[in-house]
């Protein structure tokens, strides 16, 4: 007989947000919100949600985005020194059930990074067509795993400490 070991993922900070596609749009890029939690912080995984899992967003109230859609969909994300360190990846690959089904949420699986430094507002979503809804607005859900910098990682970030 075989053993299963289920490693489950250590979860430090969370936070939940979203990117909300205004009904009707023609745009097919969309930016992530500054949210100041998120600022001064590492980035140690980045998970999203569809409407198998949820189908409402507490944050607006929008109809949470269907894997159908999501599946032309794709993220940037950039650092501070203007690197877009993940370019292009597709959407689906940060839900934690590849998009189809319900997730099983007791494994938390979702996309792992290593300590990565965003520059959120820099960074965004971008569908290959516009995507909207002719009535209601669609929210993209998000949660984001991290960990507060330390003092000395936030100086280091400082611009004006770094001048010779």
């Amino acid at each position: 007989m075989e053993q299963v070991i289920i490693q489950k993922n250590v979860v430090g900070k969370h936070e939940l947000f979203e990117i909300v596609i205004p009904a009707n749009s023609t745009a097919t890029r969309f930016q992530f919100p500054d949210n100041q939690n998120l600022r001064n912080t590492k980035l140690k995984g980045l998970q999203i949600y569809t409407d198998s899992e949820v189908k409402e967003s507490v944050l607006s109230s929008s109809l949470i985005i269907s894997p159908s859609v999501l599946g032309f969909c794709y993220v940037t994300l950039q650092t501070y020194d203007g690197r877009e360190v993940i370019k292009q990846i597709p959407i689906i690959n940060l839900s934690s059930n590849g998009g189809f089904g319900v997730a099983n949420l007791t494994n938390l699986g979702f996309a792992q990074f290593r300590n990565l430094k965003i520059n959120w507002p820099k960074s965004y979503i971008e569908f290959t067509t516009p995507q909207s809804d002719p009535v209601d607005d669609l929210s993209v859900l998000f949660s984001a795993y991290y960990e507060d910098l330390t003092p000395a990682e936030r100086n280091a970030q400082n611009t004006f400490n770094n001048k010779s």
